[in-house]
């Protein structure tokens, strides 16, 4: 399982989803569709809580708690335009039929502790 914290922040002139990470982590100011290309086409369990300031996930979970299954499909592509000069950025975050991205977008400028893991077999739904 892999876990990712840190303040959301949708910026730019394509309204891409940034993590801003801790000063503890190893992550930067990093376009989120970016850092979870790994899962892409694979099942998996993803929980994300959502808190208005910095939180241990212990609180987090007290306040707030989200999950969904499925299969991911992720998405993250750059493109420089030789006509337009521009750095153009292209991101798709759907897990299991949720459009994740325009979620987590909702919450710009909270932070964010999202855990995701590989699902050894297919997952069905309680």
């Amino acid at each position: 399982m892999k876990t990712y914290c840190g303040r959301l922040a949708v910026t730019g002139d394509f309204d891409m989803l940034y993590l801003d990470a801790d000063d503890d982590d190893n992550l930067s100011f990093e376009p989120l569709c970016e850092l979870l290309q790994w899962i892409n086409g694979k099942q998996v369990n993803v929980r994300y809580w959502i808190t208005t300031d910095k939180a241990t996930k212990d609180e987090a979970v007290r306040s707030h708690l989200y999950k969904l299954f499925g299969q991911a499909d992720v998405e993250y592509d750059t493109e420089y335009s030789d006509y337009t000069g521009q750095l153009s950025a292209d991101e798709l975050l759907n897990v299991g039929g949720h459009n994740l991205l325009d979620e987590l977008k909702a919450h710009d400028g909270k932070y964010l502790i999202l855990e995701i893991s590989e699902a050894e077999a297919p997952i069905t739904p309680d």
